[in-house]
């Protein structure tokens, strides 16, 4: 069995905060090889039961945690987080990897963005009834695709990373990011997927330009949904939406040329940011979450993009067997070399020794993942890290 390579998810504030000597050590120690740390982030309220500064980190905005270099940027410039000492951890722990003998990567989060999409309202998503959301920013709109590549292209230049892990780099979920969610009603996964179609100015664009009739095929996807809406029950619950965007994509040009148009809308985005990474740094790669899906919901279709990525997130081995399998088989006969990545939830209620817990780790292991990312360092007790190490004995 190959050594699989062990890392943890980690927010700079605590680093910051505990000390970078101290963390790196005790990652070091518990025997971790890398650590995944935040680059930006999304709106959070965490609890940190090992933080000797905050208890709580709660921001409803989000921001940048790294000390970007405002001049490098474009129209979107990136909102740095205030306290300078959670920025200067960055190139602190950078300065400090060979001693420790740990990699960096950079975790990247993409489009959901709460500050990005209000003081960028244009660049804001905008569902079908013409709603705008302002929890995250459309990867369609050419502000926010310039903005994501000069982010990447500037944590890679400043700093010995292996993998940029991108988060959030597709379309989400229609509901993604809302702020204490309110859906009283039962949504089937056809319903939930109309519902999260972009049609902001950027996206209807790409669309016309393909030759979709926009305004026709928004209207018929308003009128779907609000069928959905009046009638006494939605669509079949456990019927996936992939069966319904199958057989619409075969009667309807426009539907077909929409999503491929959101295909682009993906692959290039992702295409862009790893050409300016490999730009800035070559030895440091991308890596995306994918699913091997015809038409994957998020728009990124993972086949055209193995050659530009260094790794590939998987979906859970355990929860999703078929799909993470579907994944490693698309890797491995790409021929390209892209590692298999398994995200571990590692808080509740997949605690570390939990069945749980073993289960994901036993179901990632017999796919023959490459590293393990355990979630999240600041999230557990100091006395459980040992425990997610003792999980992987066996192919470390």
């Amino acid at each position: 069995m190959t050594a699989v390579r062990v890392s943890t998810w980690i927010y700079p504030w605590d680093l910051a905060d505990e000390g970078v000597d101290t963390v790196l050590a005790l990652l070091r120690d518990h025997g971790f090889q890398g650590l995944d740390l935040a680059a930006n982030y999304h709106a959070i309220a965490t609890l940190a039961p090992h933080n000797p500064r905050r208890r709580v980190m709660y921001t409803e905005t989000g921001a940048v945690f790294f000390p970007a270099r405002i001049e490098r940027y474009e129209r979107i410039l990136p909102q740095l987080w205030p306290e300078t000492a959670v920025l200067r951890a960055w190139p602190a722990v950078a300065e400090r990897l060979d001693r420790y003998g740990l990699r960096l990567n950079a975790w990247t989060i993409g489009l959901f963005q709460p500050w990005l999409a209000r003081a960028y309202p244009d660049c804001a998503r905008v569902l079908p009834f013409g709603d705008r959301l302002y929890a995250g920013v459309c990867p369609a709109n050419p502000d926010v695709q310039v903005y994501l590549a000069r982010l990447c292209a500037d944590l890679a230049d400043q700093f010995p990373l292996t993998f940029i892990d991108l988060e959030g780099i597709g379309f989400p979920d229609f509901a993604y990011g809302w702020v204490r969610e309110r859906i009283g009603i039962a949504l089937s996964d056809w319903t939930r997927f109309l519902l999260s179609l972009c049609f902001c100015p950027a996206c209807e664009r790409r669309a016309a330009d393909r030759g979709v009739a926009v305004e026709r095929l928004r209207r018929w996807v308003v009128a779907e949904i609000e069928e959905r809406f009046q009638a006494p029950g939605d669509t079949p619950p456990d019927e996936p939406a992939e069966e319904f965007i199958a057989r619409q994509v075969a009667r309807d040009p426009d539907f077909a040329g929409f999503l491929e148009a959101r295909e682009e809308t993906v692959v290039g985005l992702v295409r862009a940011i790893a050409q300016a990474v490999a730009d800035a740094r070559p030895g440091t790669r991308i890596v995306v979450y994918g699913r091997a899906d015809r038409w994957p919901r998020d728009g990124l279709r993972l086949e055209r993009v193995l050659d530009v990525v260094g790794g590939v997130i998987l979906p859970s081995p355990a929860r999703e067997p078929l799909a993470a399998r579907a994944v490693r088989d698309l890797v491995r006969r790409s021929g390209q070399p892209v590692a298999l990545i398994h995200n571990q939830w590692s808080i509740l209620p997949e605690r570390p020794g939990s069945p749980e817990f073993r289960a994901q780790v036993r179901a990632a292991l017999d796919l023959g993942v490459d590293q393990v990312i355990f979630y999240h360092y600041g999230l557990l007790k100091h006395a459980q890290l040992h425990s997610l190490i003792a999980a992987l004995r066996p192919a470390l």
